[in-house]
């Protein structure tokens, strides 16, 4: 997708794996009979799967309009539980990652659109040799058309932050503190949290890398 085979090959494969990683824990969930961290997961299966269709176009069986489609939807009901979360103050202060979902959701949607959009650009979604699939499309505003490298960059920005954030979680959950649980407990709890929060470093790294790549 963005001209790099071996960079693309390797985030295409890592998505892959989120993905099914992701689905394994809502299927445990659901076993549980837990609901907690619910919609997270599935904005995290549904990205996996969108990631590796963009970077392994040769394995994407879906046009961008549905991919689009799927994206709205989870948005929309990211969207509509932020009063409910706000009101439990999920979004006090310390908890606003939270909104990342929604954040990662739009730009699942920007990324589809942009894919599947014409450009009258010199860079509009042609054949891509590297992959076999389609470029995004690079318009920087030429011939008055809209100007989106600011919106690529701050994307980029985001997403490289919310990594690096997440990375600082992987340590910080090394520490576990239990308090009278189970040391066992304590010990799987940590070890899912550390888990999932390499999964965000490596899907942060993944779309600001995608981002970055629309910006050049």
């Amino acid at each position: 997708m963005t001209g790099s085979s071996f960079a693309d090959g390797v985030f295409g494969a890592a998505s892959a794996l989120i993905s099914v990683y992701s689905a394994a824990r809502l299927v445990a969930a659901r076993k549980a009979g837990t609901s907690s961290g619910v919609s997270a997961e599935i904005t995290s299966l549904l990205m996996g799967l969108g990631m590796a269709a963009m970077f392994l176009p040769a394995l994407n069986v879906l046009p961008p309009t549905v991919w689009i489609g799927v994206f709205a939807v989870n948005a929309a009901w990211l969207i509509a539980a932020l009063p409910r979360a706000a009101a439990a103050g999920v979004l006090a202060k310390g908890e606003r990652h939270r909104l990342n979902p929604v954040i990662s959701a739009v730009a699942m949607i920007y990324m589809f659109a942009t894919m599947g959009a014409p450009s009258t650009a010199a860079a509009t979604s042609v054949a891509s040799p590297a992959s076999g699939g389609l470029v995004l499309a690079h318009d920087h505003g030429g011939g008055g058309g809209f100007d989106a490298t600011p919106l690529n960059v701050t994307f980029a920005v985001y997403f490289l932050a919310h990594a690096m954030w997440s990375a600082g979680l992987v340590v910080r959950s090394g520490t576990p503190s239990g308090g009278d649980r189970p040391v066992s407990t304590v010990s799987r709890e940590s070890t899912g949290t550390r888990v999932t929060a390499v999964c965000h470093v490596v899907m942060g790294l993944g779309m600001s890398y995608m981002f970055a790549s629309m910006v050049g």
